[in-house]
């Protein structure tokens, strides 16, 4: 998955917090995109079974999407640890930080960061 497709897969999980089924204009509005842009990814993460399109009415997360998004989430969180309690980074520097960083995706590399936040008495 690439960055910007885990970027619409929280987007779509965001807004499903409110109405069960996302509409692409929903969507657009929250990532300020353009439609078009909206109905391209969402043809995409459909293809790869990230989320199922009802015609007319909106976009559900799949299983595998839900799957997908906690993996997204969990290896957010394991970063944003790091980076506020063992680099005393401020919010604005995590956000800026995060664009980048959350691009690394090495299993083994989280697992490894994982375990120093956890063996350095961090709150996780």
């Amino acid at each position: 998955m690439t960055p910007i497709q885990e970027k619409y897969l929280l987007a779509i999980e965001q807004i499903s917090f409110q109405n069960e089924i996302v509409k692409n204009s929903q969507i657009a509005s929250f990532l300020n995109v353009k439609p078009s842009s909206v109905t391209e990814m969402v043809e995409r993460l459909s293809a790869n079974g990230m989320v199922n399109c009802v015609a007319y009415k909106g976009i559900v997360l799949t299983d595998k999407g839900n799957r997908e998004l906690e993996i997204v989430k969990k290896r957010w969180q394991i970063m944003t640890n790091f980076l506020k309690n063992q680099l005393d980074c401020s919010e604005i520097e995590i956000e800026n930080i995060m664009e980048e960083f959350i691009q690394i995706k090495n299993p083994v590399f989280l697992k490894k960061l994982n375990s120093h936040i956890k063996n350095t008495n961090v709150a996780y």
